[in-house]
């Protein structure tokens, strides 16, 4: 039996910058680029290994 080891970082944001994440991951649903069931914690997950700025670029390919 394998046995997985989980590494847990911690991310601290400021009240301005969950404000902006909790609002690209909104955008991000509505505009169906992210699952409807997902969540601010999984999206925190996914900026944390992906980059902000990735999600952000997403978001204005679909605009155009």
């Amino acid at each position: 039996m394998e046995s997985e080891t989980k590494y847990i970082y911690s991310m601290e944001f400021s009240n301005a910058q969950r404000l902006e994440v909790s609002e690209l991951h909104m955008a991000l649903k509505e505009a169906g680029l992210r699952a409807s069931n997902s969540n601010i914690g999984m999206f925190m997950r996914d900026i944390f290994y992906r980059g902000f700025n990735e999600y952000r670029k997403e978001l204005v390919k679909d605009d155009c």
